[in-house]
């Protein structure tokens, strides 16, 4: 590939990977309350005790006024008065940082990849149950790390210390490496960028 045809590619590939990104992330009415719903139905599947005194729950968050955020809510019942105050731990979820972003990315660095049609469609719900995987996964440790506040778990400074780091970090940049790490998994190598565009391109619309 000459450095005309590579830079061409690049363009190609940037180009697709902002349309489709845009396409699927922009925040369309409803679009985002709908992916808070089903974020907080599996939270509240998973996450929500049976018994004893942990206590968790999900819910729109009341500080950003919109049904497109959850609020996750851990009490300690053996703790709390009988007028129900007591040590409370909270933390809000946002839904577009959370799951709208890291998704989105994913699809559309698969669709702007060129590679034949039959690879995407195995690769894009894989890598979206990995990505959901990965991201409640993500959430179970944010729960842990707060409960241990609330006398729900125990940690060791060292471990609580690395909690603290993870939940931090993975706040912050989760939801942009994550979805590039498991592109970079799939398509490299087999990718078909050596002879894109020399060949016909994979068309993705």
């Amino acid at each position: 590939m000459t450095f005309g045809a590579s830079s061409k590619a690049l363009l190609v590939f940037a180009f697709r990977l902002l349309v489709v990104f845009g396409v699927l992330a922009l925040p369309w009415p409803g679009w985002h309350e709908q992916w808070a719903r089903v974020l907080q139905a599996m939270a509240a599947s998973l996450f929500t005790p049976a018994s004893g005194p942990a206590e968790v729950t999900f819910e729109p968050s009341p500080d950003t006024g919109g049904a497109s955020d959850l609020r996750v809510t851990m009490v300690n019942r053996d703790l709390m008065n009988r007028d129900g105050s007591g040590p409370v731990r909270h933390f809000d979820v946002k839904v577009n940082h959370f799951e709208v972003i890291p998704i989105s990315l994913f699809i559309s660095l698969i669709l702007a990849t060129p590679m034949p049609w039959k690879r995407r469609a195995w690769q894009i719900p894989l890598g979206i149950l990995l990505l959901q995987a990965a991201i409640l996964a993500f959430l179970a440790l944010c729960i842990w790390r707060e409960s241990i506040e609330i006398l729900l778990a125990s940690a060791s400074p060292g471990t609580k210390w690395l909690a603290t780091a993870v939940q931090s970090a993975g706040a912050n940049y989760l939801h942009v490496a994550l979805p590039v790490i498991l592109w970079l998994v799939f398509v490299f190598p087999g990718s078909r960028w050596r002879e894109w565009p020399a060949q016909k391109p994979t068309r993705v619309f």
